[in-house]
């Protein structure tokens, strides 16, 4: 082979390379650039609600650790977490934090108002064994 053949092969394989890592650092950087998200579905903030046990539901992208009020929770394979909650009567906070696997972190915080239940009134999904007093 010629010496100019040689360089041109050399340049191009140079340039597909450099493509490559580049390509690749950019793919690895999207979810750097994105940061953790959360979204929650259910309840709405600042939703007045019947019952003393909730279900929080909601999606978290981009997360390595999840936590409500403080308690970690797992999320399936798509995102979703649900949590239940009990509320005590009269205004409530909810906080959901999720950190990713570059130590950023985000949070949200759910401000409910539960009405407050008869005393033999039972909890919205519990049994009707189980009675809150």
């Amino acid at each position: 082979m010629h010496y100019q053949t040689k360089k041109k092969i050399g340049r191009y394989i140079g340039i597909m390379l450099a493509f490559v890592i580049l390509s690749y650092t950019a793919f690895e950087m999207k979810d750097f650039a994105r940061g953790p998200q959360i979204v929650i579905d259910y309840p709405a903030n600042g939703a007045t609600v019947n019952a003393g046990l909730i279900s929080i539901k909601g999606t978290a992208d981009h997360v390595s650790s999840i936590q409500v009020n403080g308690g970690d929770l797992f999320t399936d394979t798509l995102g979703h977490f649900k949590k239940d909650i009990l509320l005590s009567p009269g205004y409530n906070v909810i906080e959901v934090r999720a950190r990713d696997k570059f130590g950023r972190q985000i949070e949200r915080k759910l401000e409910l108002v539960a009405e407050a239940n008869s005393p033999h009134a039972p909890v919205a999904g519990l049994p009707t064994s189980i009675r809150s007093y």
